[in-house]
Order: structure tokens, then C-alpha cells, then sequence
């Protein structure tokens, strides 16, 4: 399982280790980027952003895909987008 967290503009503001791994990138280099900075395809980049827009409006979000890492294997994923808001959201 991978963890991530997003900010309110849709932006990494944590990665854990597996997901940099599979990346191939430094929690620095993934910092304050989001998925069309990271090379995503662009149909991807459309999807995640849209799920992300219903999760940030407080819905729970479940998908799969696939993804072609920096090897070239593709992966077959499944992944939760939860909103977790701070006291003053």
C-alpha cells in the first residue's frame, strides 16, 4: 500500500517511501508537485484531479488504473482518495 497526502490545491505535501521508490524520485523532488508535474499521462492527470475535486468536497473516492513506471512495467493500482480536513476546514 502506498500513502500519500494532497493539500487543498491538489498539491503532494507527503509521500511515503514505497511510492518514491516506485517512482524512482526524493520526497524533495515530489514536494509541492501534483500529478501533471510528476509525468503522468494526461488522462490520468484529468481522472485524478476530478476525483480529487469530490474528495475534497468531503466524499470518499475509490478508482484502479493502470501505470507504466519509470521501468516501463505496468502496474495495475486501486487507491482511496479520503478527505482529511484540519480544524478549520
Amino acid at each position: 500500500d502506498f500513502f500519500y497526502i494532497f493539500d487543498t490545491n491538489k498539491r503532494f505535501t507527503f509521500v511515503d517511501t514505497p511510492l518514491l521508490n516506485l517512482w524512482q524520485k526524493s520526497l524533495p523532488e515530489v514536494i509541492g508537485k501534483n500529478f501533471q508535474d510528476l509525468g503522468y499521462p494526461q488522462h490520468l492527470v484529468d481522472l485524478h484531479s476530478a476525483q480529487l475535486d469530490v474528495a475534497l468536497a468531503g466524499k470518499i473516492v475509490h478508482g484502479e488504473n493502470e501505470f507504466t513506471d519509470p521501468n516501463g512495467e505496468t502496474e495495475h493500482y486501486e487507491y482511496t482518495f479520503v478527505p482529511v480536513f484540519n480544524s478549520d476546514k
